[in-house]
């Protein structure tokens, strides 16, 4: 491939495999250079493995990789409700897998891009293992959780996207001491990113720049962004005429979801099992998550965690 190929990884399961391929339509219809997607099978059934293959990427690459399950990972699941599933956590695993790449971009698989993905790519890492989108405003309740109700003491990053510098996180040993931590870790609201809080020091991460990163909360700036994310308001968890609703500027982008669908094979998948009762079962699920994890402290594990940081 050549040298300015931009490389992409996503992580996702059976039940998450239809929004990953509009993460990837996105990034093709919105980017110049030639894109290689590697998407880690965490468990996708055959029949919709087919369709992710028969996806069009134009002249870009879309590699699936059969991740092989990692034993503290899956443990790990049962510490994460039915909110989440343990594909979440195979993004620690990227730097091992595509051991002959030194630079790949993570994205989430609810993710939609609206600008040239190479914006982001080409940033500069330096010596940093991670770049990241300063996310301390929507994880208050996390971080007093870690922080022993104290305030934040350093930066929190959302992990819905990451710049990786895969040659300097495989130097640093970072998927060893992360598997190390995720063994004695107790269940965090969103678990790889608690995993990556504790494990690395700002000295680890490189901020983004706000504006390349937008989230669907109301509390936001009204940025134009690089890529955008659905947070709690996925567009194929609600039906299409309660998000009409939202205003225009976040219909705008809810909208971008319904038109990269129709370019994948799951474009009869519109809402097809949307209905007023999975709705509010969805947010009286995400209600209670939230607040299982909003009393657990971080105490009786820190002198570990350093220990772990430190070998």
């Amino acid at each position: 491939m050549p040298d300015d190929t931009i490389n992409i990884v996503l992580t996702c399961d059976d039940k998450y495999v239809q929004h990953a391929a509009v993460t990837i339509v996105s990034v093709v219809e919105n980017t110049k250079r030639n894109v290689h997607f590697y998407v880690f099978d965490c468990g996708i059934l055959p029949e919709n493995l087919e369709r992710l293959k028969q996806l069009n990427v134009g002249s870009n690459v879309l590699e699936v990789i059969q991740v092989q399950k990692i034993e503290a990972f899956e443990s790990y699941e049962l510490k994460l409700a039915d909110y989440y599933s343990s594909a979440v956590m195979y993004r620690l695993l990227v730097a091992e897998v595509l051991f002959n790449l030194d630079k790949a971009l993570y994205l989430d698989s609810d993710i939609i891009a609206v600008r040239d993905i190479g914006l982001i790519y080409d940033i500069d890492l330096g010596d940093n293992l991670l770049a990241g989108n300063d996310a301390l405003e929507f994880y208050e309740d996390q971080l007093a959780d870690m922080e022993y109700g104290s305030p934040c003491s350093k930066v929190y990053f959302h992990t819905g996207l990451l710049l990786m510098n895969l040659k300097r996180m495989r130097e640093w040993h970072f998927f060893e001491k992360a598997v190390e931590i995720i063994k004695i870790a107790p269940p965090f609201t969103c678990p790889n990113q608690g995993i990556l809080y504790l494990l690395l020091d700002d000295r680890h991460w490189k901020v983004l720049n706000y504006s390349f990163f937008y989230y669907l909360r109301f509390s936001c700036d009204t940025v134009y962004p690089a890529v955008c994310y659905h947070c709690s308001f996925k567009p194929w968890l609600f039906p299409e005429v309660l998000m009409r609703f939202l205003p225009g500027m976040y219909w705008n982008i809810v909208h971008k979801y319904y038109k990269y669908l129709k370019f994948t094979p799951w474009a009869d998948c519109k809402n097809k099992y949307v209905t007023l009762r999975t709705t509010v079962e969805y947010l009286v699920k995400w209600l209670l998550h939230r607040s299982w994890f909003r009393d657990r402290r971080m105490a009786p594990f820190k002198s570990i965690i350093e220990e772990i940081k430190r070998a």
